[in-house]
């Protein structure tokens, strides 16, 4: 329901709400990809990317063996292109050594 709220809130332009309505729903569900996806692209629109990749910080702090909110934080990283994405990979790297994704991205930066 909370989902639908947001999406709703966004067609109407009211893209704070929507981003509240979403951090509802990670409340609930910490892990919820999907609303970490959401949130962190309506926080970059709204309040720019700095605060978005905070977003994603805190919740890669908060579990910091979740892979798919790792490589999320990853992506945003490298396109903020300030070099903040090679620490973050080797520390996926290091969380899980024979993750090839992130050795491939390190290899690539």
């Amino acid at each position: 329901m909370l989902r639908t709220a947001a999406q709703i809130a966004e067609w109407r332009g009211e893209r704070d709400r929507a981003a509240e309505l979403l951090r509802g729903v990670l409340e609930t569900e910490p892990l919820a990809t999907d609303a970490h996806v959401e949130l962190t692209r309506l926080l970059a629109i709204v309040k720019g990317p700095r605060v978005a990749t905070q977003h994603l910080d805190a919740a890669c702090a908060r579990f910091p063996h979740n892979l798919t909110l790792q490589r999320l934080r990853v992506e945003w990283l490298v396109e903020r292109g300030d070099g903040a994405a090679e620490p973050a990979l080797r520390s996926m790297i290091e969380a899980s050594p024979v993750n090839t994704w992130a050795r491939l991205h390190l290899a690539m930066l």
